[in-house]
């Protein structure tokens, strides 16, 4: 199962990380999702804890994970911009790779790319890689 976490922003700027979790309560083995907070994506902590300073991280928007990585292994979020490279074919004998940047969206056919491109996580994958998002790096989808 992809792990379901969400990068969290307040005012333009990335401010945290959220993860969902099942869990395990008591005896009867009643599930529940555990809500987590985490100002780096490292060290998560439940929201309901009281004994720790940043058990809860202020924000306006979540932006999901996709559960893929990019060829660096680097965790790709919506929001981000990767690159990657697209076959044109320039004529019947030979194909050129044209460099693209893009953008991360989610939306009903699943995870694309904001041309509308349907991300293939069999094939595409290894041609990605996160380069910025579009908070810290807004210039680089000029």
């Amino acid at each position: 199962m992809r792990e379901i976490k969400f990068r969290l922003v307040q005012n333009d700027k990335i401010v945290g990380y959220e993860r969902h979790r099942l869990t395990y309560v008591g005896g009867d083995k009643t599930i529940y999702i555990a809500i987590e907070h985490s100002p780096d994506g490292v060290g998560f902590c439940d929201v309901l804890r009281t004994d720790v300073k940043w058990h809860w991280i202020k924000h306006s928007k979540k932006e999901q994970y996709t559960g893929l990585l990019d060829k660096e292994g680097v965790e790709i979020y919506e929001g981000d911009i990767v690159e990657y490279f697209q076959f044109s074919p320039c004529c019947s004998k030979c194909a050129n790779r044209d460099k693209r940047t893009n953008e991360i969206k989610f939306n009903s056919l699943g995870v694309t790319l904001s041309s509308y491109r349907v991300i293939d996580p069999t094939s595409d994958i290894s041609e990605l890689e996160v380069i910025g998002n579009i908070h810290q790096h807004p210039e680089l989808m000029e």
